[in-house]
């Protein structure tokens, strides 16, 4: 024959029971916290890599557009050196163009650093019908 409990047993095992479901549960609810607290940090950390990662893209390409338009200003500025030279050797050889270039100079250089720098005579002169103080190839020699 089985023992029957009394009712005092009966509710002491089911508030055990309870007890120890409430317990497992509050275990299984504290590692879901944790685990998901573990998985909001690895995010974070993921987000944080991807923005260093965009910011070092982001330098690397405006280090190739610095190194890109360097390159490009200093071919231009090649490419003025040599048309000038030419010019210059031209203007030597042809009394036209001599006469051209000073021209051009004289009515399209205008700030008075620019007008020094290219030995022409101070705009205000100009304007009285003088001429500019020295020809171009005075300004640079004859070894263009």
């Amino acid at each position: 024959m089985a023992s029957r409990r009394t009712p005092e047993e009966l509710l002491a095992a089911e508030r055990a029971k309870i007890v120890r479901e409430a317990a497992r549960a509050k275990r299984d609810h504290v590692a879901r916290l944790e685990r998901a607290e573990r998985l909001e940090e690895r995010a974070e950390q993921a987000r944080i890599r991807e923005a260093q990662r965009a910011a070092r893209d982001a330098d690397r390409a405006a280090r190739r557009q610095q190194r890109t338009q360097k390159e490009e200003r200093t071919k231009d500025t090649r490419r003025k050196i040599l048309v000038g030279a030419v010019v210059l050797s031209l203007s030597r050889e042809n009394e036209a163009i001599k006469e051209w270039l000073d021209n051009s100079l004289n009515s399209r250089v205008v700030d008075p650093a620019d007008r020094e720098l290219l030995r022409l005579a101070p705009l205000e002169l100009e304007e009285k019908g003088q001429e500019s103080l020295e020809s171009p190839e005075e300004w640079f020699g004859e070894g263009i």
